[in-house]
């Protein structure tokens, strides 16, 4: 899977979401916001993937549209790594303002998991290297007998377990925001050492949730609501 940063080198450009994994589509818009209302004198440059100082000349001035031609190219086929830079001149020189680099997610494969939420877990344990990732499992809600069943054991959700439970639900809760979760129906994690559900499309902070997700994030790309899967 490929995905992108976006990022702002200087303060007085919107940098938000600097860690989010964005889409190609979803990475020139965020690149186009942080532009601003300016619609020419923008320069351009990259760098091949390898020696991060082994960049090209800068191009321009250039238009805003050419500046977002430029980011859709770059992410059509950009290799791991690879780094795109957009800049203005600031006392005769070209500063870079904003980067744009290529993240290639490795697809993990989990037994048993739909599509999306392989997609979820593979996302996620990209920004946080080594979670700890449970899927399929044949068992009702929180192994509570009578619980009725789990989305885990229809193949539709995914355990999460990171360093930090707070920042992985913040993190899951941004990207979601930005569809950038595959449409992912429900997260339950932490806050401020409380758990909360959120649900998409908003995934706004409901208080809320069985104590085990202060150390874990569930993810539910598809919810049956205890439906039997018939998995005994």
């Amino acid at each position: 899977m490929r995905r992108f940063r976006v990022r702002a080198t200087t303060k007085d450009y919107g940098d938000l979401g600097p860690d989010l994994l964005r889409t190609k589509d979803n990475a020139t818009r965020q690149v186009g916001s942080m532009l601003g209302q300016a619609h020419d004198g923008f320069f351009i440059r990259r760098n091949p993937p390898g020696d991060r100082e082994d960049w090209s000349s800068w191009s321009g001035p250039k238009r805003r549209a050419e500046v977002l031609a430029a980011v859709q190219s770059f992410t059509k086929g950009a290799p791991d790594s690879a780094k795109l830079q957009v800049g203005r001149k600031s006392g005769g020189d070209v500063q870079a303002n904003e980067e744009v680099w290529a993240i290639g997610v490795r697809d993990l494969k989990l037994a048993n998991v739909n599509s999306g939420a392989e997609a979820v877990a593979s996302l996620a344990n990209a920004h946080f290297p080594g979670l700890s990732i449970a899927g399929f499992a044949c068992r009702e809600y929180n192994d509570i007998p009578g619980s009725g069943w789990s989305d885990h054991a229809w193949g539709d959700a995914v355990d999460l377990w990171g360093p930090s439970n707070d920042k992985l639900t913040d993190w899951c809760a941004r990207m979601g925001r930005e569809n950038l979760m595959l449409g992912c129906d429900q997260f339950i994690g932490s806050k401020d050492g409380r758990v909360y559900a959120l649900y998409e499309p908003s995934y706004a902070y409901i208080l809320g949730g069985p104590s085990s997700h202060l150390t874990h994030v569930h993810a539910s790309f598809r919810q049956h609501f205890g439906r039997d899967p018939g998995c005994r």
